[in-house]
């Protein structure tokens, strides 16, 4: 069989996604001919698959470029094995690349909306997609990308129109059913949501985003968890510095709140439940995910889409929940009100690191997280077991204190830290 042929079998077989066969033709390939830079390119792609050989597949992709400065698909190859690494930003220049020495792409457009997605540069997403969409209307990937930021961008009618045209074009696409159960989603259309997600992981049972929407779907059947959503999906669609200014602005608001009522005493009975409703949103948009998971683990449908991450972390949470209500009780009967309410709460406040140590990236950032949430582990467990003996327990509760409240402050930036292979 000639280069050509083998050339030709490999490019079907990566499109069959069959990547160990088609590495082995286009190594054939290069074994007569070295020099060839798609190969090498098509290579790189093929061992994208496995985590193991990325160096390798970064070595094929930037030969690939060295042997044809000018290929727009070794450029793009390059932007895939730099987006798998979590270089996404040298991944867009890498694409940008590819897009000037061959504009008429529209998979170039859409692997570039992919990449500012990643970066929530909605709008420029957005632009991207509608871009490639006039190369190629039939581009899925593009429909696809275009609905999912005009749902991200806050325009839900046209992300729900946008993607009912993606599914017609494509009604095997896993990535358009994907992004319609999004859209619906928003729409607040939960139950047609399920039903978006649940064919696109019959389309593709591996596809994540299609296994992560319906978690949320499922769980939005439960009307806290559809408060913190939304509250989430409004952060979301804000840049980094806007959802800092939101957190410290209702942080200094509940301070200028309470200090409004140690000057008017009359207001303090509006205030203080006002404090408490307060305390607890922000303990359920930590901890809304593992907590409403580990109901989800009785759902007959929801119970296989969990991760044994996941799974984990829900069991973790509800069992300190479990902790605070029975430590809570158990004070509560001797009537030791105070105490029942601070002991039930140090179980409860301890979810934070907890949560905090299984969502980061691997990496330093969980080398980082999990040690607190140890450290915290350990002087909460000390105040509980101090306050029992009858002993100075503020020590411990002090410092455990001031550690939630550091771990709040920094968890905030150890979970947007995507560590880069």
């Amino acid at each position: 069989m000639n280069n050509e042929a083998l050339m030709q079998r490999a490019r079907l077989l990566l499109q069959q996604n069959r990547t160990e066969q088609a590495a082995e033709q286009l190594m054939q390939v290069l074994a007569h001919e070295p020099d060839l830079s798609e190969a090498h390119a098509l290579l790189a792609l093929c061992w994208l698959e496995n985590k193991d050989k990325w160096h390798d597949a970064t070595r094929e992709a930037e030969y690939a470029i060295h042997l044809e400065p000018d290929s727009p698909l070794a450029h793009y190859v390059h932007a895939c094995v730099l987006d798998k690494r979590s270089r996404t930003n040298e991944a867009i220049e890498a694409i940008v690349e590819a897009i000037r020495l061959d504009p008429s792409s529209s998979h170039y457009y859409a692997k570039h909306a992919a990449l500012l997605a990643q970066k929530t540069k909605w709008q420029e997403a957005l632009e991207a997609a509608s871009i490639g969409l006039s190369l190629d209307p039939e581009d899925t990937s593009c429909a696809s990308l275009r609905a999912f930021a005009l749902e991200r961008l806050g325009r839900t009618t046209d992300a729900l129109a946008e993607s009912a045209k993606a599914v017609s074009r494509a009604p095997d696409s896993g990535d358009a059913h994907s992004m319609r159960g999004w859209a619906l989603l928003q729409n607040g259309k939960y139950q047609e949501a399920q039903i978006a997600f649940r064919e696109a992981l019959r389309l593709e049972p591996t596809h994540e985003f299609a296994r992560l929407g319906m978690i949320q779907a499922l769980n939005s059947n439960n009307f806290l968890f559809r408060m913190m959503f939304r509250f989430h999906s409004f952060a979301s669609r804000m840049g980094s510095s806007s959802q800092w200014m939101l957190i410290i602005g209702l942080l200094v608001g509940m301070r200028a709140l309470r200090a409004f009522a140690a000057a008017n005493p009359q207001w303090q009975p509006y205030v203080t439940p006002i404090s408490i409703l307060y305390i607890a949103f922000c303990m359920l948009s930590w901890i809304a995910d593992p907590l409403f998971n580990a109901f989800l683990r009785f759902h007959p449908f929801g119970k296989f889409l969990l991760s044994q991450k996941e799974k984990w972390a829900s069991s973790i949470v509800a069992g300190l929940l479990i902790a605070a209500i029975l430590t809570a009780l158990t004070l509560g009967i001797q009537q030791d009100w105070v105490g029942a309410i601070l002991m039930g709460l140090v179980f409860v406040f301890l979810s934070i690191p907890v949560t905090i140590a299984f969502n980061v990236d691997r990496g330093w950032p969980r080398w980082v997280a999990v040690p607190t949430a140890c450290l915290m582990a350990f002087f909460a467990l000390s105040t509980v077991a101090t306050y029992f003996a009858d002993g100075p327990f503020w020590v411990p509760f002090q410092a455990f204190g001031v550690g939630i409240f550091l771990t709040s402050l920094f968890g905030q930036m150890l979970l947007r830290v995507t560590v880069k292979h």
